[in-house]
């Protein structure tokens, strides 16, 4: 009886029981999952790598490309500088050609007494006014005689253009068009001793004319 019982034991014991299966399966799943994560973990950390790559090429790009941007402008501005530093010295060769060639010139300034001092002509004034579009020059000019005789003034007023081109004239006693004042036995117009005396009228100038220079010559 003693050896049946023993061989019955021995017999059950080489069977795996269910537990053993069971825990069998848990372990290969478990293993199974692991497995699983970390692939996954893998392909998180290889794209979180790949996202940070792009984005650190893309701000690359961005950087060199604000400084190409950068650059342009700084070169842009360099060079309208020194286009307007060369307009400004081409400007000023241009005025002093043009000063040099035509002597007395000044530039005109709209309502702004000009001190002249020179022969009778104390000052003048030019105004500008524009009716319907069209542009009106007028002047002023204040006459003196400063000395004991009798005078008769002939003043020429020449106005003339950013090139130096002639674009408008006044005269004072100067031709049948000027403005008549004192008149002497023999018919000329004069200034007598210590008067002084206004004299306003319309300046010729040729339309669209941009006057920008002015010269004023006493006879």
């Amino acid at each position: 009886m003693a050896t049946q019982n023993t061989d019955s034991v021995l017999e059950h014991s080489g069977k795996p029981s269910r537990s053993t299966h069971r825990r069998s399966r848990s372990s290969r799943s478990s293993t199974r999952k692991v497995a699983v994560l970390r692939v996954a973990l893998a392909a998180m950390v290889a794209v979180t790598f790949l996202l940070g790559l792009v984005g650190l090429v893309y701000l690359q790009r961005l950087s060199n490309e604000n400084d190409r941007l950068f650059f342009d402008v700084r070169k842009q501005e360099k060079e309208l500088t020194e286009a307007n530093v060369l307009i400004k010295e081409l400007m000023a060769e241009r005025e002093s050609l043009v000063q040099g060639r035509i002597p007395g010139l000044q530039e005109i300034a709209y309502d702004e007494t000009f001190e002249l001092g020179d022969t009778y002509v104390r000052n003048i004034i030019f105004t500008l006014t524009r009716t319907n579009g069209k542009n009106k020059f007028e002047y002023k000019a204040v006459l003196e005689n400063q000395t004991t005789d009798v005078i008769t003034p002939k003043v020429y007023i020449r106005l003339y253009d950013e090139l130096g081109t002639q674009v408008g004239t006044a005269y004072i006693g100067g031709d049948e068009q000027s403005i008549p004042f004192n008149l002497s036995d023999s018919g000329e117009e004069v200034l007598k001793p210590e008067e002084i005396r206004s004299y306003s009228d319309d300046l010729n100038v040729v339309d669209g004319a941009q006057p920008k220079y002015f010269a004023v010559a006493a006879h």
